[in-house]
């Protein structure tokens, strides 16, 4: 499976450049805490903790990929969130301060909530604040006692709006912004809080099967648990699941320069996205169909992440920027360098204007003169997918039927469904020169083959070849249906 392997070097490289150009270039977030400490001008007023504040800029970051929300005049980004993502933070980032914040924006977000930061209206007497004694013998007991849930519903009036006098008409006041805010806390191995907000619509206690082994050694158990706790386990869950793989990536060298140690954890964690995007295409039933797969026929090796780790360094040290695969390789020092002669463009000195470039491309006389004669005319239309078909063709030695004519051949195309025999210009034997490959996958063709006589409701027995008038009437009719299928679309 070489397409899908060499997926993790393309994922591998933009995620590289994804830390190079968000993340301050090399020093990663390293280098945000810098700014935060450095820069009066990029705190914001209100928070003063820098979980806090790291919150509030990711989720600005993420607002602009919501569908419906602006973006900048130079932001290019594809929205794909279809509506505001919900979150999930360490204690280290939680407060009531960016709970609030991130309720008024329209964010859902769950957090572990530290000792120091638990809601100040509380009295601390009904909260489960105090730190478990090491080797207390009590924190291995499950009490299976209902959590403490608070619960507060904001309802946040909208900002003014000004009425604007040229058009006349009042403006429809915003609809006021209504958000709640959960705050579960109970005993387990110690106490712990957790803070939500518009996360959670029920919480109480119940029993959850745990199991451990296999065969004799198979051991259950229950444990207590909670819905503010389970939805906690279950996202947040899989950031210890990315750490313990970064783990397994081993990339570690020592260095005096303390930002290496980010820039390397990025590295580990596109190698970790990586995998998990290969695991996700072997799944997928059209992404093996995509690679040139077929699920049920092909035997498909999965690779364990220790060597898809190796395999992807293998590939890493072996390519280079001046095979030109990947996008922006043709930007790199190593090909902006060459001479002329080598790369066959012409470059001055200093930056060019906007418009000012070379324009490489056909003009549209020069389409119309090629164009002239229609069966001698070089250009044929777009041959793209049937060259991909091409490239994907097997030689068998075993006599098969031919999909199209119904007489022996040995040429597979493996791209269509079922995988069918076609002719390809056999040169010899009693089938010698005929394109059967070519015309059943031509669009004009579509129908006259006898593994078509199904559709048209003739019996394989009375099928013959067509004729040139025979392509040619039902060239008309597919040309027609093509037509229609266009207009009722655009409608």
């Amino acid at each position: 499976m070489p397409n899908v392997h060499d997926t993790g070097l393309v994922i591998v490289r933009l995620v590289t450049r994804f830390h190079e150009k968000y993340l301050c270039r090399a020093r990663a977030r390293a280098s945000a805490h810098m700014e935060i400490l450095s820069a009066p001008h990029a705190k914001i007023p209100g928070i003063t903790t820098q979980g806090n504040l790291e919150v509030r800029r990711v989720m600005e970051g993420i607002l602009p990929l919501v569908k419906g929300e602006l973006q900048g005049r130079n932001d290019t980004r594809r929205q794909i969130f279809v509506r505001k993502p919900h979150s999930t933070w360490d204690n280290f980032f939680s407060g009531c301060r960016i709970m609030n914040w991130l309720g008024t924006n329209g964010f859902s977000a769950t957090t572990t909530c530290r000792h120091g930061r638990l809601p100040s209206s509380i009295p601390g007497q009904y909260l489960h604040k105090e730190s478990t004694a090491p080797g207390d013998k009590a924190a291995r007991f499950g009490r299976f006692n209902n959590p403490i849930t608070i619960v507060k519903k904001f309802l946040v009036p909208p900002a003014p709006v000004l009425q604007e006098e040229e058009e006349g008409e009042p403006i429809l006041p915003a609809a006021p912004i209504t958000f709640t805010r959960v705050h579960v806390s109970f005993q387990s191995t110690s106490s712990c809080n957790i803070s939500t907000v518009s996360a959670l619509n029920a919480n109480s206690v119940f029993v959850v099967k745990k199991e451990r082994g296999r065969g004799e050694q198979k051991r259950r158990w229950g444990i207590e648990m909670n819905q503010a706790r389970q939805l906690y386990l279950a996202t947040y869950g899989r950031i210890d699941t990315i750490d313990a793989q970064i783990r397994k990536c081993r990339m570690y060298y020592r260095s005096w320069k303390y930002w290496h140690a980010a820039r390397l954890h990025g590295h580990a964690l596109g190698v970790v996205m990586a995998y998990d995007m290969y695991l996700e295409c072997t799944r997928e039933k059209k992404a093996l169909e995509s690679f040139g797969i077929d699920p049920k026929e092909d035997l498909l090796k999965i690779l364990p992440f220790h060597e898809f780790r190796d395999r992807l360094s293998t590939q890493g040290i072996q390519y280079s920027p001046i095979y030109c695969k990947y996008p922006g390789d043709s930007q790199m020092r190593v090909n902006t360098k060459k001479r002329k002669s080598a790369n066959g463009t012409v470059r001055k000195r200093g930056r060019p204007r906007k418009g000012e470039g070379p324009v490489h491309a056909v003009t549209p006389e020069d389409v119309k003169k090629a164009k002239t004669n229609k069966m001698k005319s070089r250009l044929c239309g777009d041959l793209t997918k049937i060259t991909y078909h091409l490239l994907k063709k097997e030689h068998h030695h075993k006599e098969h039927v031919c999909k199209f004519c119904g007489d022996p051949c040995y040429t597979r195309c493996t791209i269509c469904p079922k995988k069918p025999f076609l002719h390809n210009f056999p040169a010899k034997g009693q089938c010698k020169g005929r394109s059967c490959f070519m015309d059943y996958h031509n669009d004009m063709c579509f129908g006259l083959a006898k593994d078509d006589c199904h559709m048209v409701g003739v019996r394989p027995s009375d099928w013959s070849a067509p004729t040139a008038s025979d392509r040619k009437k039902n060239g008309k009719q597919i040309q027609e249906i093509a037509e229609e299928t266009e207009t009722e679309a655009e409608e």
